[in-house]
């Protein structure tokens, strides 16, 4: 139980940011000033960004799967720790994708290949972490709390999203996504800190995986 208190705040961390790709990350697609809201000559509603996040879970799922067999089966698989770190450093990392859509002054809207970028990174942060993340929990749990232990992973997405709201990140919460000047500069500057300290918290998760790996016994 002691090691599984590594997977919750890492779950928390993680859902922080990526439970923000239906509200921050989507204010910017929604704004025409920001994102552009055709490709290749094609107009679409904002609304297929949302389309996104299922596509690529649905597409990669299967290849995830395999690839985790296939280096199991050379015993090379990464340990869940590991996997955990990986999420967390490619939801920092995605979310550094941000920033250009922060900075963006009016009429030089991006393209929204940018989104479909935070989207599939995120997306693959989610299969190194969720399926995972409910997978060990199952094994670590005491065996006469099976079920309570599947509702504190759970809980892990209560804490990240409530932690959100608490900080109310000024790219939503009514601020003006147009805006420019200091405006644009403070959205970023708080989109870089989320990113940062998502990332330094999936190194340092990297850094202790020795620690956790042992204090794991058999469940790897």
């Amino acid at each position: 139980m002691t090691a599984y208190i590594w997977f919750f705040v890492a779950a928390a961390v993680f859902w922080m940011i990526y439970d923000q790709g239906a509200s921050t990350v989507q204010a910017f697609g929604s704004n025409d000033q920001k994102v552009a809201d055709s490709l290749l000559g094609f107009e679409f509603p904002t609304s297929w960004h949302q389309s996104l996040n299922p596509l690529f879970i649905m597409a990669p799922a299967p290849v995830f799967a395999w690839v985790w067999l296939w280096l199991n089966g050379k015993r090379k698989e990464p340990s869940t720790i590991v996997k955990f770190a990986m999420a967390l450093v490619l939801i920092g990392v995605s979310f550094f994708f941000l920033i250009p859509l922060a900075m963006a002054a009016g009429g030089t809207a991006v393209s929204p290949m940018w989104l479909v970028g935070i989207y599939f990174i995120q997306t693959v942060g989610e299969l190194c972490l969720s399926p995972v993340g409910l997978s060990v929990t199952t094994k670590m749990a005491p065996a006469k709390y099976a079920s309570q232990m599947m509702g504190v992973w759970f809980l892990a997405v209560t804490a990240g999203d409530s932690v959100t709201g608490l900080l109310s990140n000024p790219a939503v919460g009514g601020v003006d996504l147009s805006g420019t000047g200091a405006v644009a500069v403070a959205v970023a500057v708080a989109v870089a800190v989320e990113a940062t300290l998502a990332a330094v918290a999936g190194f340092a998760v990297y850094m202790y995986r020795k620690k956790v790996k042992a204090q794991m016994g058999d469940v790897h």
